[in-house]
């Protein structure tokens, strides 16, 4: 099989050591070739044959030329007879799927990583853009052979939308292998003391790029309840804060928080699972999501967490066993959540052992890939018969 897939990650192809590059390269293995067409800040024209399976290329210049570019970039880069196109989410790169899917004559595949659909939160962060996208996007999936989203919410925005149920898969993205490996009780203390912190101190943990949905604000406001209730309290930021938070310092002053919050800044994807262990306490103020990656990664090592209510959210907590899950926007609860962890070791390691069973269970990365290479197999089959008959 080979599929074209239509990306805004230039992560393949900039980063070969990432995840996202071995997990494409396992893709690529498994369906036979895997063509990626991304958009890139960086620079375009480069990329090419990565390995035997997987080729990619990048797209340079203004995102608004992304879409006629791409279009003939997989019109060129098609060279062989494409089974498949998919693209990343069901807005511009979903119309570069849809037009290159009725070009070539192949099934398209759409993707969905987050609940965009008539919510009103995303809507508000870009009311004229993204009522656009909301429109195009509809459109889109309209027209699309299979989806794949990754939450249970947003599959139900599909099926209200009239798009039958065996077309829409909810298949999370996630792989917490790497975040099971033991990590020795040194290099844990290390990474404290690489905080300024050590073995006394009550760490709570955020790790991702801070964008409005992200809700941070939200998190800082919560931890100045618990740093006011628990003096060796302590709240890491790992991320790359200044792209979105530039008043970050101004913000942790005002509250307050100064020596209580750190921010170390962004971190290598290899890193994460000491940082993980390094924390006692993960948390999520999001006021929406898809599934949040860093909720398995937490999880898979132990971690319990305390996240606010929001879709995409709530399917990775079974609130007061793995975690808790506190009505969005109650800074109070959530506090009083944190406290609650950091004040009870024993409550602290129960639940934490619970986090890892859970996310060992319902995010086995073999299923899950498995059921990601089911569904490009599917939408082919899918496409054939309805051509057939």
């Amino acid at each position: 099989m080979h599929v074209l897939m239509i990306s805004l990650e230039d992560e393949i192809v900039a980063r070969p050591e990432g995840d996202a590059r071995r997990r494409h390269e396992r893709y690529a293995e498994a369906a036979g070739h895997l063509t990626v067409i991304a958009y890139s800040r960086r620079a375009g024209g480069r990329g090419g044959s990565l390995t035997p399976h997987l080729t990619a290329f990048l797209c340079g210049g203004p995102r608004a030329l992304f879409l006629p570019r791409a279009v003939w970039a997989g019109l060129r880069r098609a060279a062989r007879p494409v089974d498949l196109v998919t693209s990343q989410d069901p807005f511009i790169t979903g119309l570069v799927g849809l037009i290159l899917a009725r070009l070539l004559g192949a099934p398209l595949l759409v993707q969905n990583h987050s609940s965009f659909f008539d919510n009103p939160y995303w809507i508000a962060e870009h009311p004229l853009r993204n009522r656009l996208f909301n429109a195009l996007g509809k459109a889109v999936i309209r027209r699309a052979t299979m989806h794949r989203v990754v939450n249970e919410a947003e599959r139900e925005k599909y099926l209200v939308a009239g798009i039958p149920a065996e077309r829409v898969r909810v298949i999370p993205l996630a792989n917490p292998a790497p975040f099971t490996v033991e990590i020795p009780p040194e290099e844990v203390a290390a990474q404290r003391a690489a905080w300024g912190l050590d073995e006394t101190h009550h760490v709570v943990l955020w790790v991702g790029w801070p964008v409005a949905n992200k809700r941070v604000p939200l998190l800082l406001e919560a931890m100045r309840r618990v740093a006011a209730a628990d003096r060796l309290a302590r709240l890491v930021l790992v991320g790359d804060l200044g792209r979105s938070l530039d008043d970050l310092p101004a913000l942790i002053a005002r509250l307050g928080l100064t020596g209580v919050v750190i921010a170390p800044g962004p971190s290598a994807h290899a890193d994460l699972p000491r940082i993980y262990r390094a924390a006692d306490v993960y948390a999520l103020t999001s006021v929406y999501e898809g599934l949040p990656r860093v909720l398995s990664e937490a999880g898979a090592s132990g971690l319990p967490q305390v996240v606010m209510d929001a879709p995409g959210v709530r399917e990775a907590i079974r609130d007061g066993e793995n975690g808790y899950c506190v009505p969005f926007g109650d800074v109070d609860a959530f506090a009083a959540r944190l406290l609650d962890l950091l004040g009870d070791s024993d409550h602290r390691a129960a639940m934490g052992r619970a986090a890892r069973t859970f996310t060992l269970t319902r995010f086995d990365p073999d299923r899950l890939f498995q059921a990601w290479m089911d569904c490009w197999k599917d939408t082919v089959d899918s496409r054939q018969s309805t051509v057939l008959s």
